[in-house]
């Protein structure tokens, strides 16, 4: 593969371009390869082979230029590549990349500024590496800490491929073919006012939804529940907001 420094043509990292048909030439054998050689979970990816990125723009390997609206899903706000973070990542390779569950000063000052950003009653910050996992330990400790088992959750939701997490997601293509998944898991639909699922206008539903949310406690549930789980606003849904 072709290795270019990411600091090297910083102006053609400028705007996107297009050179090549789609996928390109060098693209398509690497596509092959992961077809090959690779099991699909998302076959909707766009056949695209990122080479490097910077703040908003990837590269492919055959130099075409694009924008990534998503910001990385979600996780590089503050661009790709940032320098300052890609000397932080460096300094800390050379000095030390793994050490098991052990606390170093990194993790624990990240925890403690963690639990200072948020409100005062959350006085612990349990630090994981994917919003799967997030989804997973907290459902742990919510059926452990209550006693009780039954989670909330609402249609259209996406939590993560996990097995508890996609029990809980709302959203029935990520879960087709897995099945039987996590019992205790009642769905009830997202208050989605612009195209709403009861058939029902905002200025007449008297929130509808939130009538229906007690109808389904009342006839599904056994007095067990342990936790709610939502999303501030559905994004793998297509941006809903509530």
């Amino acid at each position: 593969m072709e290795r270019r420094a990411l600091g090297e043509g910083r102006r053609a990292m400028e705007g996107p371009e297009i050179r090549t048909a789609l996928p390109g030439p060098k693209a398509r054998e690497y596509l092959e390869w992961s077809r090959q050689f690779e099991p699909r979970s998302m076959s909707e990816q766009v056949p695209l082979v990122w080479a490097r990125a910077r703040g908003c723009i990837i590269e492919d390997v055959d130099g075409n230029r694009f924008l990534d609206f998503t910001s990385g899903v979600l996780v590089t706000n503050v661009g790709h590549c940032h320098p300052e973070y890609v000397a932080a990542v460096k300094e800390q390779a050379e000095r030390l990349y793994n050490c098991y569950d052990f606390v170093t000063p990194q993790r624990a000052a990240l925890a403690k500024k963690l639990v200072e950003l948020t409100p005062p009653h959350l006085t612990k910050a349990f630090i994981l590496t994917t919003g799967s996992e997030a989804v997973e330990a907290a459902i742990k400790m919510a059926r452990r800490f209550t006693g009780r088992y039954e989670i909330i959750a609402f249609h259209g939701a996406f939590h993560g491929r996990t097995y508890m997490a996609m029990s809980v997601g709302g959203k029935a293509g990520v879960k087709r073919g897995f099945g039987p998944l996590v019992p205790g898991v009642l769905h009830a639909p997202f208050c989605y006012c612009y195209r709403c699922p009861f058939g029902r206008e905002v200025s007449t539903c008297n929130l509808f939804c939130l009538d229906y949310l007690d109808y389904l406690l009342e006839t599904e549930s056994t007095g067990s529940v342990a936790a709610v789980i939502t999303e501030t606003y559905q994004g793998a849904a297509g941006s809903i907001v509530p």
